[in-house]
């Protein structure tokens, strides 16, 4: 199930055992137009709009990676 963090819900919270480590959020998307660039940016602006970085920081997580993937079939582009 998606845990809710900040202003909604990540599609992938990955939180370290090892607080040292780095947390990661993925938003992942469905291609809905030819731009999946730009898609996938979107999807990394909603990581920061909605503040999704929120569960891992209260985990004590200081390094986190922010991710939104957009997939077009068999193809994907990833913006960080």
């Amino acid at each position: 199930p998606n845990m809710e963090s900040g202003y909604g819900r990540a599609d992938i919270i990955l939180i370290p055992r090892n607080k040292s480590w780095a947390g990661y959020i993925l938003e992942l998307k469905r291609a809905n137009t030819n731009d999946i660039e730009k898609e996938a940016e979107r999807a990394f602006n909603q990581i920061e709009d909605k503040k999704y970085e929120t569960l891992l920081k209260k985990n004590g997580v200081k390094d986190i990676v922010k991710i939104g993937i957009v997939f077009d079939g068999k193809k994907a582009v990833a913006y960080y």
